[in-house]
């Protein structure tokens, strides 16, 4: 069973790549907040609140699926810096559409 539960921040601005099993360097993991399915989207959401994960710049964020502890990288994007701080929260939505093949 396959699907992701949980996103991750870190700090390496490297650029994604389809080989990917990793962040760059993970600084913060949380479960899925929110998921919303649709008929052709899943929504993955994350709420980062004011007090978690402080003191990083964060640049890429990775979907990932943790099962009987052993955690797989779904997804990995980079973004501009997020400089992280106590007055700041993240709200971080990843949309998956789904295609016939």
């Amino acid at each position: 069973n396959f699907e992701p539960n949980f996103m991750a921040l870190g700090i390496i601005n490297t650029s994604a790549q389809s080989t990917n099993t990793a962040l760059g360097s993970e600084q913060y993991r949380a479960a899925v907040t929110r998921r919303v399915i649709g008929s052709k989207q899943i929504v993955f959401q994350l709420f980062v609140p004011q007090s978690a994960g402080n003191g990083f710049t964060y640049e890429e964020a990775g979907l990932f699926n943790v099962l009987n502890g052993t955690s797989s990288l779904f997804a990995r994007v980079v973004f501009a810096p997020v400089v992280k701080t106590a007055s700041v929260t993240i709200s971080l939505s990843w949309t998956i559409t789904l295609t016939a093949v």
